[in-house]
């Protein structure tokens, strides 16, 4: 492994189909990697003990970090992500965000403070499932928080046309200005990517979600009305709501993997 112990990686958007099979060589690939890991570990091979292995972490031992983010850990840090996320996401991008926040410094610029507050008291390995666990809910919360955010701006009624409306959908380090119109269509083009390549009863389902989020959110239409039309109760309307902002969620990460 060259260069820092995890590079972010970036990905061109792709279809999801081509995404699905790139996902599966990407499985295959990972695996093969493990094996070879789990046979030649480093860190197995040289019997490092806890201490020692968030030792050469804190110090950005590239062989380490590489073999335990890829090899000791790897299907830990898997199942967590399939757990917290009900679409496909890159592994790698994943991880790499959960590295920095481990070795990021804190407000006393204290260099890898979430990884300098393990004190040894439980598994190295149970501990970092349950900060995993914590960070990716979170994660998946503040892009959900964004999309509704995203969304409800088609909806505002009160603003002067010289209004500027920043949008930071994904990453805090850039701004987009983006008007009415220009949101409305954002989500638009999400919407219609949901029911690509979808066929029989999952396109239905996704019809529908696709026909809820726009109804309500974008057409703005009386919640009563919207559920008479379709022949639900208004409470169920929300829960399918939900689940289209869900849905809504999952496009966009399979979509801008490199974004998550």
């Amino acid at each position: 492994m060259t260069g820092t112990p995890i590079e972010q990686n970036k990905r061109e958007v792709i279809s999801h189909e081509e995404f699905l099979k790139k996902k599966l060589q990407q499985k295959r690939q990972n695996e093969k990697r493990v094996i070879k890991l789990q046979v030649v570990n480093p860190i197995d091979r040289q019997n490092f003990t806890a201490e020692e292995i968030v030792q050469k972490l804190i110090e950005r031992d590239n062989l380490i970090t590489g073999a335990f983010f890829h090899g000791k850990c790897q299907s830990l840090l898997t199942a967590v992500i399939a757990q917290v996320f009900t679409s496909l996401v890159d592994y790698d991008a994943m991880v790499n965000e959960f590295y920095y926040y481990l070795m990021r410094p804190n407000k006393e610029q204290e260099d890898a403070a979430i990884l300098n507050s393990f004190k040894f008291e439980s598994s190295l390995y149970s501990w970092l499932k349950v900060v995993a666990i914590r960070f990716f809910i979170r994660k998946r919360k503040e892009i959900e928080e964004e999309m509704e955010r995203l969304v409800s701006i088609t909806t505002e009624e009160d603003f002067d046309d010289e209004d500027e409306f920043i949008i930071q959908p994904w990453e805090s380090s850039s701004t987009e200005l983006m008007d009415k119109q220009e949101a409305h269509e954002a989500v638009e083009s999400y919407l219609q990517l949901m029911l690509e390549g979808k066929t029989g009863k999952s396109r239905t389902a996704a019809q529908k979600y696709v026909t809820v989020i726009r109804r309500l959110m974008l057409d703005e239409e009386d919640p009563k009305d919207v559920a008479a039309a379709m022949g639900i109760k208004v409470d169920n309307l929300y829960v399918v709501k939900k689940r289209a902002m869900s849905a809504l969620t999952d496009v966009i990460f399979k979509e801008n993997p490199e974004k998550q």
